[in-house]
């Protein structure tokens, strides 16, 4: 199985273009629409995620249990993008776990200049 670059462009450029769904599964149908195999909806899914969250706009207003009322919560802190993201990839039908442990911290934690 292969992915070029090319295909995760058209799946991003696809995925960014997504219409206000009130129901993960509108939403979970239209971005894994053009998907061709798991791979690729587990991409467009988390890509979803950090694509919204990286717009960081106050988001439409929604049921709790909805894509926008999840992804309210997460900017909250009151859930966290693992759930998010499990609760699409059980949407979707695709094999989720969610697996505690640490992450890892991106930039200098140690620069304290700024």
């Amino acid at each position: 199985f292969h992915l070029t670059q090319e295909r995760l462009h058209d799946l991003a450029t696809w995925n960014e273009q997504a219409p206000f769904f009130s129901t993960f599964d509108g939403l979970v149908d239209y971005l894994t629409g053009p998907t061709k195999s798991d791979v690729e909806g587990f991409w467009v899914l988390f890509y979803w995620i950090q694509f919204e969250c990286r717009r960081q706009q106050t988001h439409k207003l929604g049921q709790d249990d909805s894509p926008w009322g999840y992804l309210r919560a997460v900017q909250n802190g009151t859930r966290s993008h693992a759930e998010l993201y499990k609760k699409l990839c059980r949407t979707a039908g695709l094999k989720c776990k969610t697996v505690a442990g640490l992450c890892k911290v991106t930039g200098n934690l140690l620069d304290k200049s700024s």
